[in-house]
């Protein structure tokens, strides 16, 4: 028996994914099971079709995030066979923003019907907890400097117990070729009392930031944007580059060039 790291029983534990199954599977699919995965720990790329896995939950707790996964895998399905992602744009919206809308002669009601007929917008929610876990999966899989505290509001909102503000902008890649690649969470705190997490599923990229005190509510928002991701204003292969500075390169991948 051991402490499960969500909900801190003493219990059985399950070897639990820390990337989840479905990314995998689109990966290996899409590679013809020759897959390349870059190795933060040994900061080695290799060729490899190993999934990750350590014991982390109990069955209880890996149900509980599992049941979100599999929404979301159906959400990531949809977004990637869609041709058209920048029709998936949408949002959160406050009130300020609707009467920024309606100042441009949209009425509440074309507001409303817009977003009912959005593919994504019904889905904000499970977008938002997927994140978390994501990330939290991350957390306990490596050794980021993340005080006790901020994990404690990441496990409580993932147990339901508690509610997180943060801000989540969700980027949807528009343009070709694809992006098809997967990375582990970029944690960025270089601003005073915010903690920035960013991660890239195939075609898309997840940034979530919360502030520590308190995350203003104007600002606790989930935003679906398009991009570009080889040429965006966060210069994301600048970004992925900088964080695998001075990698190495297995030689099953040397062989193969």
């Amino acid at each position: 028996m051991h402490r499960c790291k969500l909900c801190d029983e003493e219990r059985e534990l399950q070897k639990s994914h820390v990337i989840p199954r479905f990314i995998y599977k689109y990966m290996l699919g899409i590679t013809n099971n020759n897959l390349t995965q870059f190795d933060g720990q040994k900061n080695l790329w290799q060729k490899s079709n190993r999934q990750l896995k350590k014991e982390l939950f109990c069955s209880e707790c890996e149900q509980l995030l599992g049941k979100n996964e599999t929404t979301f895998s159906l959400i990531f399905k949809e977004i990637n066979s869609n041709s058209n992602r920048e029709g998936l744009v949408c949002g959160e919206l406050g009130s300020q923003a609707i009467k920024d809308i309606e100042l441009k002669g949209i009425t509440k009601q074309q507001i409303s019907t817009f977003l009912e007929n959005n593919l994504l917008y019904s889905q904000l929610s499970n977008l938002e907890y997927f994140a978390i876990s994501y990330i939290y999966r991350e957390i306990l899989n490596n050794s980021y400097n993340i005080p006790e505290k901020e994990i404690t509001k990441l496990r409580r909102f993932l147990l339901k117990q508690d509610d997180l503000a943060f801000m989540l902008h969700i980027r949807l890649h528009d343009s070709t070729p694809s992006f098809n690649l997967f990375s582990t969470a970029i944690v960025l705190d270089g601003l005073e009392d915010w903690k920035h997490y960013v991660f890239y599923l195939p075609n898309m990229q997840f940034h979530v930031a919360l502030r520590v005190g308190g995350t203003p509510e104007h600002m606790a928002k989930t935003l679906i944007i398009p991009s570009n991701f080889f040429n965006d204003e966060l210069s994301s292969i600048e970004l992925l580059r900088k964080f695998q500075k001075g990698s190495r390169v297995a030689s099953n991948l040397k062989h193969n060039k």
